[in-house]
C-alpha cells in the first residue's frame, strides 16, 4: 500500500534538507543522473531544494555505451533536465573489461573516475541515489569478498573525493520509499532492462538471494545495517589506535616505519598500523593475504634480505630498520650512455627524471664548463670508485652508498656524471675531485 503523497513526498524531502542544509550559493552540487528512478527522485527533490538553500545545481550523466538504448537514456536525460531547468553534463566513457575482471566493478571504477573531474574545489560535491537496498547489496556482495571491518561499515552519506566531497544522503531512505515518491510527483524515469540480467551480482542478489532471504527472515536488513553501524565505530576505534601507534612507530625517513618499533607491537596492532600507514599514504589496500606476506615475509626478514610484496602498482620493500611502501621500480637500460653539454638541462627518458645544471655546486659548474673533456651521465655497472670532495682516498661507489644509507633498489637509477671517464658526481649523493 502506497503511502499518501504528502507523507512520502514530505518525508524525502525533508531527509534530503537535514543531509545538506549546510548547503549555500557558494557550492556546486553535481546530480549524478543516470535517468533510472532513484536518480530521478533525487534529481526532482534536489531541484525543489534550490529554492531553499541557494546552492548551484547541475546533472551529471555518465552514458557507458554498454547498452542498446544508451542513446535514447541520454536524451531521455536530457529532456527531464530541460524540463526542470537545470543544466546537464554528458560523460560518454568507454568501459574496457580486461579477463578476469567484473564489468560492474569496472564500470564503477571509472565513474569515480569521471566524478572526481568535477570535484575540484571543497566547494563541489557530487550527489549520488544509492538508497538503504544498495547498501544491503553492497554489505553483502563485501561479505562474500571477505572483507573486513572497513567494507563492513558500508557506504558513508559523505566522504572526500578529489578536492570536494561525495555525497550519498538516500541511504536512510528504502527503494520502495522512492518508487512512491516517483510515482506521487508524476516522475517519467527509464527502465533499463540489464537490471533483470541475473549474471550481475546486484540483480542476483536483488531479484533471487534476497526475496529468499526476506521470506525466511522478513526483518534481515535491519541486523545487515546495524552490523555496518558497528563496523563503522569498530573502525573508529581501529583508526584511533593506529594513529597512536604510528606515531611511535614512524621511521627517521619520511613516510617510513621503523621495524624494530613495529616489531615491537603486538601482531593485530602491527597488521592494524600497517594497514592504516598504507591508507595515510593514499594507497589501495592490500588483500588480506598480501598483508600477511608484508608481515610474514618483510618484517621478519633477516637485516640483510631485500624481499619485495607487490599489489596494485606499489611495492613493500625494507632496508636496514625501515620499511619503505613505493611505486614499482622503473626498468632502464644501466648501459646507455647520454652525452651532455654541461650547460642546458638534460632528460633521462627511461627514468622520467631531468637533470638540471642548477643541481650542481658552483665548483662542479666549474669544472664542467672549463673541460675540453666529454661530459656525459652513466649508470652504475659495479666496481665503480671515486675520491668524494674532502675524502683521504678513492672510494668503491657501494660503500659510498652504504655509508649514506641509500637503499639498494635506488643505486642503480642514481645519474652518474663523469667528465671523460671519471666520476665527476653521483647526482644527490656527492661530488668528486
Amino acid at each position: 500500500m502506497l503511502e499518501n503523497r504528502d507523507s512520502v513526498v514530505k518525508k524525502v524531502q525533508e531527509i534530503l534538507f537535514q543531509k545538506v542544509a549546510f548547503l549555500s550559493q557558494k557550492n556546486t552540487l553535481w546530480v549524478a543522473y543516470s535517468g533510472g528512478v532513484d536518480s530521478h527522485a533525487l534529481l526532482h527533490a534536489f531541484s525543489e531544494l534550490q529554492t531553499r538553500l541557494g546552492f548551484k545545481l547541475q546533472a551529471l550523466h555518465i552514458n557507458h555505451q554498454l547498452h542498446r538504448e544508451a542513446h535514447q537514456w541520454e536524451t531521455h536525460c536530457r529532456q527531464i533536465c530541460d524540463e526542470l531547468s537545470v543544466p546537464l553534463v554528458v560523460r560518454r566513457i568507454e568501459v574496457k573489461q580486461q579477463k578476469g575482471e567484473s564489468l560492474e566493478e569496472k564500470a564503477r571504477i571509472i565513474r569515480l573516475e569521471v566524478f572526481k573531474e568535477f570535484l575540484v574545489s571543497p566547494m563541489n560535491f557530487v550527489a549520488t541515489a544509492h538508497q538503504e537496498d544498495d547498501q544491503a547489496e553492497t554489505l553483502f556482495s563485501r561479505i562474500m569478498r571477505g572483507c573486513g571491518v572497513i567494507g563492513l561499515s558500508g557506504m558513508q552519506p559523505m566522504s572526500s573525493m578529489g578536492a570536494g566531497v561525495l555525497l550519498k544522503p538516500f541511504l536512510q531512505l528504502r527503494r520502495a520509499e522512492l518508487l512512491n515518491y516517483a510515482k506521487e510527483t508524476h516522475l517519467h524515469w527509464i527502465e533499463d532492462s540489464s537490471n533483470q540480467d541475473v549474471r550481475f551480482d546486484r540483480n542476483l542478489l536483488r531479484h533471487q538471494i534476497f526475496p529468499m532471504l526476506k521470506k525466511r527472515w522478513p526483518g534481515f536488513y535491519r541486523p545487515l545495517l546495524r552490523l555496518a553501524k558497528i563496523s563503522e565505530e569498530t573502525y573508529e576505534l581501529l583508526s584511533e589506535v593506529a594513529e597512536q601507534d604510528l606515531e611511535t612507530v614512524k621511521g627517521k625517513v619520511a613516510n617510513t616505519l621503523a621495524i624494530k618499533k613495529l616489531t615491537m607491537l603486538s601482531r593485530c596492532r602491527q597488521k592494524n598500523c600497517v594497514r592504516f600507514w598504507i591508507k595515510a599514504l593514499g594507497v589501495s589496500p592490500p588483500s588480506y593475504k598480501k598483508l600477511q606476506q608484508v608481515l610474514s615475509e618483510v618484517l621478519m626478514a633477516k637485516a640483510d634480505a631485500m624481499p619485495v610484496v607487490e599489489w596494485r602498482g606499489v611495492e613493500i620493500r625494507r632496508y636496514r630498520d625501515i620499511l619503505f611502501l613505493l611505486p614499482p621500480r622503473l626498468q632502464h637500460d644501466l648501459t646507455q650512455i647520454i652525452e651532455w653539454n654541461g650547460k642546458d638541462s638534460i632528460q633521462i627518458p627511461s627514468l622520467s627524471i631531468t637533470v638540471q645544471k642548477s643541481e650542481l655546486s658552483a665548483r662542479l659548474c666549474a669544472v664542467l664548463e672549463t673541460t675540453h673533456q666529454p661530459i656525459t651521465i652513466r649508470f652504475r655497472q659495479g666496481g665503480e670508485r671515486c675520491k668524494p670532495i674532502g675524502a683521504p682516498s678513492r672510494r668503491s661507489l657501494k660503500n659510498i652508498f652504504q655509508e649514506r644509507g641509500i637503499p639498494p633498489w635506488e643505486r642503480t637509477q642514481i645519474p652518474l656524471i663523469y667528465v671523460g671517464n671519471t666520476i665527476a658526481a653521483v647526482l644527490g649523493v656527492c661530488e668528486c675531485e
